[in-house]
């Protein structure tokens, strides 16, 4: 059996600073409606936080967008795992740089949008609801400690960096 997870809510925060996951929060203040697939723009942009920045001069007043720590989260039910059984958490694409937790615990990290991510979450599941947090760091932040290559017209990290 397979589950599609594609709403979700979406929360920014100070880089490194957002709050310890806690898969028995019900406090959904500042959190924003989202669906996946989808990014972050559109949801901010649907919830009426930003303005569409390809539409007039927007672009520069929805920048502060790319610098935050974007946290994804949504529940969802799971029925008992029995002994022998597989469950994965299987997503077509995560952009790009992202850490994944199941229940408060880290199954992985992602830095690669073009990748298929599986996770064996066959002894995590719990048995009725569960939640799963997608913590997304800017990219300025994930490709500061990156050995930066010095071809092209510009080498700035930024560049060194393909995202869809």
């Amino acid at each position: 059996m397979s589950q599609r997870l594609d709403q979700w809510q979406i929360k920014d925060f100070d880089f490194g600073t957002g709050p310890s996951f806690n898969a028995t929060s019900d406090d959904d203040s500042g959190w924003v409606k989202a669906t996946a697939p989808g990014d972050t723009h559109c949801a901010l942009i649907k919830a009426g936080r930003i303005a569409d920045p390809f539409v007039g001069r927007n672009e520069a007043a929805a920048a502060w967008v790319a610098g935050r720590e974007w946290h994804w989260r949504t529940r969802f039910d799971a029925a008992p795992v029995a002994d022998g059984e597989h469950a994965e958490l299987v997503f077509d694409g995560i952009d790009t740089f992202a850490a994944v937790y199941l229940n408060g615990e880290l199954l992985g990290d992602a830095d690669n949008m073009f990748h298929e991510w599986r996770y064996d979450v066959a002894r995590k599941l719990r048995a009725g609801t569960n939640e799963l947090l997608l913590v997304f760091t800017p990219v300025t932040e994930a490709v500061k400690e990156r050995e930066v290559p010095t071809w092209g017209a510009r080498s700035e990290q930024l560049l060194t960096t393909r995202r869809a």
